[in-house]
């Protein structure tokens, strides 16, 4: 049995890891002390990924339906014939009638997500579907209308004096930044033990270990954070306790932010919340009276669909402040490779848009809740065949049966899987994919969440399972087989034409190339050599003052056009008499990963519900809300707020019959998995 050092891709912390790999699989897991990103923490969704390294759940061969069954094939044959139908489908209806689904294990694999973009581009097909409306695209949505270009800001926690955990659950969710023992949390703890002035709030449905070492804490109701954030916003804008000389000097906009900011008051945010009015005014007053303060927010801030207006409120709370782009506050995670020319490279500004709903693709990508829409609604450009690559919109999206219908309705579905899905079960065609351990992989995507400098590339610890394949050689490969003219590249997509013929190169080039030639662009070492580093590269701490806004004057703007309507017209969460509980879907781990990483059955169908709600440990419980229900197993949580359900985002709970489909944020067409009204009963 053999050490080898490597790093994680479960999630968006790249973990660097050490493992005891033998001819059987990866016989143990535990975190690299010496590696600059997790200092020797490592997870359970990490053991759960190198244990589903030799599972039984892989998928080994490439299938095909035959009638109810699916039934091996040689890749030869599969690749040819999917080649075929997807030439024939564009043939009758067009290059808008193919689509691909990114699922979110993309988000870790650079050489698959860009080869998913490139054939996207190369088909000239704008329908590339992805998980992001799920998770970021609401911050990255507001980062552009207000910095000029979306950028995935984060919140300085271990040099802030004051700090604001908005939603106290980091720990318990293990949604991070704030997960125990990450560096993050190691700098928070390490300045509150020489800093006696520092100081940490918290704001969030449920009490953690975190919560009982804060120095305030606000129990609120779920899905209120927006609200608490503006009631912060006007206390400080009301007050004057603003930044006079910042605003005038770096930001445009703040008359009319001010106007829109006008009826959230800290009384009338307070009722909404479940708090005093002094609770939410105390917030903003010591938030702008601290030298550096950020807050620092969890995932559900912008699950809802109020979510881009969430991330707004989050930016202007820290604008305001003179906290946004500067250290101690929010600041911009430059990597060692610059992400910022491919940002701009796909602006909203002409952006293509779904045909349904009028969603714009961000970053290449349109909403993963178009798809049903896209799929069902007759006329020109209709979704007719779709590449699901990494992803399982059938276990992942909200409103289940429509998402079914949607997918029953196509003519062709194609899922490229590691493993075995709602999805892949129900495809016309599987296509088995390696996991991460079996591949060649470089950390290019993931440098923004990152708190250090650090670049890594390793090779893989494990030979493929079966006759799986990496994803981006079953795309450039499909592309090939498909052999679409030219003229599609040309006339589709949406994109300028540079991009759509730089897309149709990349379906079939040598990405590592490519990849090298970036890294020598950066001044970086070739992959070759990075390869021989074991903990790759580390340049050390961040520039956490760097201002980058791609906009006139380099001015932020508190107050996009685009956002009025929205929230001149927002309105309160209404009380619901026949669900008076507010219910929260989480998901079991961080970046989404949680449904195919999960380390228990038990975890993905736990329905937790406070005591005081009589019902009892381990009984099996109907949870309903307006829109459908679904059935889980009771566990009392003394943490949780009284009126507060938690219930996991899984498929195995089927939490998607509980979501409204059709009531999606009007930016990024994000659901709202937080804050809905829901009842919970035993089920007879």
């Amino acid at each position: 049995m053999s050490g080898t050092l490597s790093w994680c891709r479960a999630c968006e912390g790249l973990c660097g890891v050490s493992l005891e790999v033998d001819g059987t699989g990866i016989q143990s897991l535990a975190g690299d002390r010496s590696h600059p990103n997790n200092a020797g923490f490592s997870c359970e969704i990490g053991k759960r990924a190198a244990a589903m390294a030799r599972a039984g759940e892989r998928l080994r061969r490439p299938l095909r339906r035959i009638g109810d069954r699916l039934e091996p094939v040689d890749w030869e044959e599969a690749l040819r014939t999917i080649g075929a139908e997807l030439t024939r489908i564009r043939k009758a209806s067009g290059p808008q009638s193919l689509g691909l689904y990114a699922g979110a294990p993309l988000g870790q694999n650079p050489l698959g997500a860009a080869r998913t973009g490139a054939m996207a581009l190369g088909l000239g097909t704008t329908h590339l579907f992805s998980e992001l409306a799920l998770a970021g695209a609401p911050l990255l949505y507001a980062s552009e209308l207000m910095l000029g270009y979306p950028v995935p800001l984060q919140s300085d926690v271990g040099r802030a004096h004051y700090t604001l955990l908005l939603g106290a659950d980091q720990d318990e969710a293990r949604w991070g930044p704030l997960q125990a023992g990450t560096v993050h949390t190691q700098a928070l703890q390490y300045f509150r033990r020489t800093r006696r002035f520092a100081r940490v709030a918290t704001a969030g449905h449920r009490a953690t270990d975190l919560t009982r070492q804060a120095d305030t804490v606000l129990s609120i109701r779920p899905g209120t954070e927006l609200f608490l954030l503006l009631g912060m916003a006007n206390a400080i804008a009301q007050g004057g306790w603003y930044e006079h000389q910042y605003l005038r000097d770096y930001t445009e906009g703040f008359p009319r932010a001010a106007e829109w900011l006008a009826p959230w008051t800290p009384a009338r945010v307070a009722g909404i919340c479940g708090v005093e009015a002094g609770d939410v005014s105390g917030l903003g007053l010591k938030f702008s009276r601290a030298a550096m303060a950020t807050i620092a927010r969890n995932a559900q801030l912008t699950q809802h669909h109020n979510g881009t207006l969430a991330a707004w409120a989050w930016y202007l709370v820290h604008a305001l402040t003179a906290n946004l782009l500067r250290p101690g506050g929010l600041f911009e995670a430059r990597g060692l490779v610059d992400h910022q020319p491919a940002c701009l490279a796909f602006p909203l500004r002409g952006a293509p848009r779904t045909r349904v709903d009028g969603f714009a693709s961000l970053l290449l990508q349109a909403p993963a809740t178009a798809l049903s829409q896209e799929a069902l609604t007759p006329g020109e450009g209709q979704l007719r065949a779709l590449v699901c690559v990494a992803g399982d919109p059938l276990g992942r999206l909200p409103d289940t049966d429509r998402v079914h219908q949607a997918l029953e309705g196509l003519e062709l579905l194609v899922a490229i899987d590691a493993v075995e899905t709602a999805t892949t079960r129900r495809a016309h065609w599987v296509l088995p994919s390696t996991m991460f351990w079996e591949r060649s992989d470089v950390s290019l995507l993931s440098l923004p969440m990152l708190p250090a400098r650090t670049l890594q590339a390793a090779g893989p610890v494990l030979d493929p399972v079966g006759e799986a394949r990496p994803e981006e050689s079953i795309l450039a490969d499909l592309f090939r087989a498909t052999r679409a003219p030219l003229r599609d590249g040309l006339r589709g997509g949406g994109w300028g034409l540079h991009l759509r013929l730089l897309g149709r190169l990349a379906a079939t080039a040598d990405l590592e190339g490519w990849i090298d030639r970036i890294l020598e662009l950066s001044g970086q070492p070739d992959l070759a050599a990075l390869r021989d580093l074991p903990r790759g590269v580390d340049e050390g701490e961040l520039n956490r003052a760097e201002w980058r806004v791609e906009r006139p004057g380099a001015r932020v703007d508190l107050a996009p056009e685009v956002l009025e309507h929205a929230v001149t017209g927002l309105r309160p969460p209404e009380a619901d008499p026949d669900h008076p509980s507010w219910l929260v879907l989480r998901t079991l781990g961080p970046g989404h990963h949680g449904t195919r990483y999960t380390a228990d059955e038990a975890a993905a169908r736990a329905v937790r519900v406070h005591p005081a709600s009589g019902l009892t440990q381990g009984a099996e419980v109907v949870v309903s809300t307006r829109f459908g229900e679904a059935r889980g197993v009771c566990h009392l949580d003394e943490a949780l707020r009284e009126d507060t359900v938690e219930a996991p985002w899984s498929s195995l709970f089927e939490a998607g019959r509980l979501v409204d489909g059709g009531r999606l944020d009007p930016f990024t067409g994000t659901p709202t998995q937080v804050g809905l009204g829901c009842r919970v009963r035993a089920l007879s």
